[in-house]
């Protein structure tokens, strides 16, 4: 159950990082073409209209992801924090003393099963 939500959130990670680069990308060429005079406001009025409706519903989305997520008890990922670990984690590996090694495996052992039971 939690990897089918992790899954969900996942897919809507990357959905909302298209979109938002779309909308960026979007936003980026409906400025030039109004800074150049190649289209009069008026023409793009529809246009930005749905734009902003796109980036509205994304809102809703990430919104009701998150809220999904926190009442089943999966927390959200900062990667930076994982990097940060993984990094220490393979010095340790790499640097630290066989006892040392040996018992810090065994514990990520214990804690992946513990976290897979459940």
């Amino acid at each position: 159950m939690v990897a089918k939500v992790r899954d969900a959130a996942s897919g809507l990670r990357e959905r909302s990082d298209a979109i938002d680069a779309e909308t960026h990308d979007l936003k980026a060429r409906l400025y030039e073409a109004l800074e150049t005079g190649k289209v009069e406001l008026d023409d793009l009025a529809p246009r930005i209209k749905e734009l902003k409706s796109q980036q509205d519903e994304l809102y809703k989305a990430k919104v009701h992801a998150r809220a999904e997520m926190a009442a089943r008890g999966v927390k959200e990922v900062d990667l930076t924090r994982v990097k940060t670990y993984a990094r220490n984690l393979h010095d340790k590996l790499k640097e630290g003393e066989l006892t040392e090694r040996k018992a810090l495996l065994a514990r990520l052992w214990r804690e992946s099963r513990s976290i897979m039971a459940g």
